[in-house]
């Protein structure tokens, strides 16, 4: 139940992937805080932080002046809030994968750094930054951009050097060779990496917002298989699906959960793409 302030919200990043730590790998936070209602720079930027959290959870007391409606905001920023629900809503496939991994390894679906990069000073530097599921790298924002430039100025940010490292939502490669730089970000922009060579499995935008409604609780029948190339010839990804209801998924012998597998290559400029079905349980 916390105060919405620009503190509070650059502590849980942190906080939230050292939860890790102590197998607490599904935390979930008050998104905008508890006790008041956020100004609206704030919420949109929490907005995008719980974007890529364990849990997207908006949450608040109950007051009249208190609100968490995207609606209720200026209209400037209600387009970046709807925004990155919608995207949050898109992970679906990749979240619930990644869960699977947590359930079969205990490794939380958000990680600090130094998980998988334990001798390298720079992974415990940079904790506000950390891994979400086993493809994206998270830099959240959690200051307010300068009132002159629009801009938030010399945001810190590392690229691990066993991968290449894309943009997420441009497929841009990150223009300095080092691993170490820093960027300026408008509010409508957040830091988020994808290794080259990924596939991320997303839920396709839909028909109508109506079908929005009740998402995560139906088995996909589509899927959008997002790649970011990034100049790698070849690439993989996989997604994990069961009956989203039982738990049966905890006995192979009864479980009807399945593992897919995609994959593409380029080769004479011909990209070539494949999936296979590499694990079934019945």
């Amino acid at each position: 139940d916390v105060v919405p302030s620009w503190d509070t919200l650059s502590y849980q990043p942190r906080f939230t992937s050292t939860a890790a730590n102590v197998g607490y790998g599904f935390w979930s936070h008050d998104l905008g805080g508890h006790t008041q209602e956020p100004a609206p720079e704030l919420y949109a930027r929490w907005i995008q932080w719980g974007a890529f959290s364990p849990m997207f959870r908006t949450h608040c007391t109950k007051n009249a002046d208190n609100d968490r409606r995207i609606w209720i905001f200026p209209w400037s920023y209600q387009n970046n809030l709807a925004r990155f629900t919608r995207l949050r809503q898109a992970l679906i496939p990749y979240l619930y994968t990644a869960a699977r991994r947590t359930y079969d390894s205990g490794l939380s679906v958000v990680l600090p750094l130094y998980y998988m990069y334990p001798e390298n000073d720079d992974a415990y530097s940079y904790s506000n930054q950390y891994l979400f599921g086993p493809n994206l790298l998270i830099s959240p924002i959690t200051q307010p951009v300068n009132t002159t430039t629009g801009l938030v100025e010399n945001w810190p940010l590392w690229f691990p050097s066993d991968f290449q490292w894309v943009n997420f939502f441009t497929g841009d490669l990150p223009s300095t060779s080092t691993p170490t730089t820093t960027k300026s970000f408008t509010l409508d922009e957040m830091p988020v990496s994808v290794q080259a060579g990924s596939i991320i499995p997303l839920l396709p935008e839909p028909k109508s917002n109506r079908e929005r409604i009740g998402r995560a609780q139906h088995i996909p029948q589509t899927l959008l298989l997002y790649t970011l190339i990034g100049g790698s010839s070849k690439g993989r990804g996989y997604v994990y699906d069961d009956d989203g209801i039982t738990t049966a998924y905890q006995d192979p012998s009864r479980s009807t959960s399945a593992v897919t597998r995609f994959e593409y290559s380029i080769s004479n400029n011909v990209l070539q793409f494949s999936e296979s079905l590499i694990r079934i349980f019945h």
